[in-house]
C-alpha cells in the first residue's frame, strides 16, 4: 500500500454534472433548431435567404404563387409567424441584448419580404393580394464594380 492510497475518493454514483451539461447543450440546440426552422420557413415563403439577399423569384412569380394560396390561411400563417418571431425577439432581448436579438433574428423577419396590398373585398372572389416590390431589408445591394487598371 502507498501513502497515496490511504484514503478513498468519493464514487459518483449519479452524474449530475454530465446530465447538467447535456440538458444545457440540449437547451441551446432546441433553441438554435427552432431558429433555422422558423428561418428556413420564412426564407422558403419568400424566396429570400437572408437579410439583403436579393429573392430567388421574381415579382411575377411570387404573385403567382399568391394567387394560389388560400387567403385566410396565408393571413393565419402571418399572425403566427410574427407571434413566434416576437417571442423569439424577446426572449432573446432579455437573456443577450438588443443587439444579440437582432443579430439572431433581425425585425425584417416580423414581416412578409415583400410589399403586398390587399385588393378587393374579402370573402369574395374578386380578393386578392398583390405582391409588390421586394422590402428594402431584403434587397441584394449593387455589388461594386472593379476599376481595371
Amino acid at each position: 500500500m502507498s501513502i497515496g492510497s490511504i484514503f478513498k475518493t468519493p464514487d459518483e454514483k449519479f452524474p449530475a454534472r454530465v446530465i447538467a451539461t447535456d440538458i444545457t447543450i440540449l437547451a441551446n440546440q432546441t433553441v438554435e433548431k427552432i431558429i433555422h426552422d422558423i428561418k428556413y420557413a420564412y426564407h422558403q415563403t419568400w424566396a429570400v435567404s437572408g437579410p439583403l439577399s436579393g429573392a430567388s423569384r421574381t415579382q411575377d412569380e411570387q404573385q403567382q404563387i399568391m394567387d394560389k394560396m388560400d387567403l385566410v390561411s396565408l393571413g393565419q400563417m402571418r399572425e403566427a409567424s410574427f407571434a413566434i418571431v416576437t417571442v423569439i425577439r424577446n426572449l432573446c432581448i432579455e437573456l443577450a441584448g438588443k443587439e444579440a436579438a437582432d443579430t439572431v433574428v433581425p425585425e425584417c423577419y416580423l414581416q412578409p419580404a415583400w410589399d403586398l396590398t390587399p385588393v378587393g373585398t374579402p370573402g369574395t372572389p374578386d380578393f386578392r393580394v398583390i405582391v409588390g416590390v421586394l422590402k428594402e431589408a431584403w434587397v441584394k445591394p449593387p455589388e461594386e464594380e472593379i476599376e481595371q487598371p
